[in-house]
C-alpha cells in the first residue's frame, strides 16, 4: 500500500513541476525566428496581380488580407488603386461579394484556363 501511496505522491509532483515550469518560462520551448507561414506574401501590385492571375473568378480582400498579413484597409485602398488603374475591375456577385479581377485575362495562369475550358 505504501508502494502506491509514494507512486501517487511522486506523479503528482511530477505534474505540478510541469505545469510551474510551463507557468513560468511559457515560451521556453518555442521555435524562434521565422514563426510566419511561407505563404505569406508582400503587399505590392505584383503580388496582388499574381494572386488575382491564379483566380479566374477574382480575389476578394479578404483573400489577400490572408495571403499579405495587411489589414484590410491596407489591402481595399491598394486594389482601388489597381481598379482605377485599369488593371483590375470590381464584380460583384449575386451574394454580394465583392472580387475584383484581371482586366487582362491573358495573364490568367493555365491551369485555371484549362478548367474553365472543360
Amino acid at each position: 500500500m505504501s508502494i502506491i501511496i509514494i507512486a501517487v505522491l511522486a506523479f503528482v509532483t511530477a505534474i505540478s513541476l510541469g505545469v510551474y515550469v510551463n507557468q513560468k518560462f511559457p515560451n521556453k520551448g518555442e521555435l524562434k525566428g521565422n514563426t510566419s507561414p511561407d505563404h505569406v506574401t508582400a503587399l505590392n501590385d505584383a503580388a496582388i496581380l499574381a494572386l488575382a492571375s491564379e483566380h479566374q473568378e477574382g480575389i476578394s480582400v479578404a483573400a489577400v488580407c490572408l495571403a499579405s498579413k495587411a489589414s484590410a484597409i491596407e489591402v481595399k485602398k491598394k486594389m482601388e488603386a489597381l481598379r482605377e488603374q485599369g488593371l483590375l475591375y470590381l464584380n460583384v456577385d449575386e451574394n454580394g461579394a465583392e472580387k475584383y479581377a484581371l482586366t487582362d485575362t491573358s495573364l490568367l495562369s493555365s491551369k485555371n484556363k484549362n478548367r474553365i475550358r472543360k
